[in-house]
């Protein structure tokens, strides 16, 4: 039996889960999320791998697709680098066309699976 607050199961925190393994590139410097992200998910892709559950290691582009938001795009660069997250590369959007070919962007960072 599930019991459900809300209108139908699902809706509430459950419902929040992304499916992706978090880089620790959004949170600040130092914080506790973003030292537990990075450390985590070199555990998390260990225990898959060591136990045998199925998950993709595919990276992540992160893309601007206007040049007013390129600063961003650096910024999100820059927090990543100084919380330790390994590979974050800038890439052109020909770059980025190359790996998603459905993708348009004028620039993008690539950051690739790290274990």
């Amino acid at each position: 039996m599930v019991l459900e607050a809300g209108e139908a199961i699902g809706i509430g925190t459950s419902s929040r889960n992304c499916e992706v393994i978090h880089a620790g590139i959004y949170y600040p410097r130092g914080s506790l999320k973003a030292e537990l992200c990075v450390r985590g998910r070199h555990m998390l892709y260990d225990f898959c791998q060591a136990h045998g559950v199925p998950h993709r290691q595919c990276g992540k582009l992160l893309v601007a697709t206007a040049r007013n938001q390129i600063p961003q795009l650096v910024a999100i660069q820059q927090k990543g680098t100084e919380n330790r997250v390994e590979g974050l590369t800038r890439i052109s959007g020909a770059q980025a066309k190359e790996m998603e070919p459905q993708l348009e962007c004028v620039e993008a960072v690539w950051l690739p699976v790290n274990r």
